[in-house]
């Protein structure tokens, strides 16, 4: 099975275009946002030859794909032009609002105080 024929099969199984908000990789798995995870047909995504496995992390739904997860994307993105457009950037944008938040932030002062702090002590004091 060649590379647009599986991101064709990919897109189909995650329940089609109009069912992914945005998609963007990292090193080894396609990062789809989606509408409906409901709508995925897992058993059939897991008998693709490219496809290593699946994992759901938060409201990310990911497929494994290992080292060929680039040329996998860039063949959706030739299918679906509008899966490549600025959706790495929404996501990048989306992080940063996220690291942003007053929960984020207070997240970080209480594993800055529980965790940094005693450590910064215990080394001070052995000076």
């Amino acid at each position: 099975m060649d590379q647009q024929e599986t991101a064709k099969k990919i897109v189909d199984y995650v329940g089609g275009k109009d069912n992914i908000n945005s998609l963007y990789h990292c090193v080894t798995r396609l990062r789809f946002d989606l509408k409906d995870n409901d709508k995925v047909n897992l058993d059939e995504l897991k008998k693709l030859d490219k496809v290593m496995g699946t994992n759901i992390s938060g409201d990310q739904f990911q497929v494994i794909i290992g080292n060929e997860v680039a040329t996998v994307f860039n063949a959706m993105a030739l299918l679906y032009p509008f899966l490549k457009s600025d959706s790495s950037e929404k996501n990048l944008l989306k992080k940063r609002n996220k690291m942003l938040s007053p929960d984020y932030l207070s997240s970080l002062q209480v594993y800055l105080l529980l965790f940094c702090l005693p450590l910064r002590v215990q080394v001070c004091s052995k000076v």
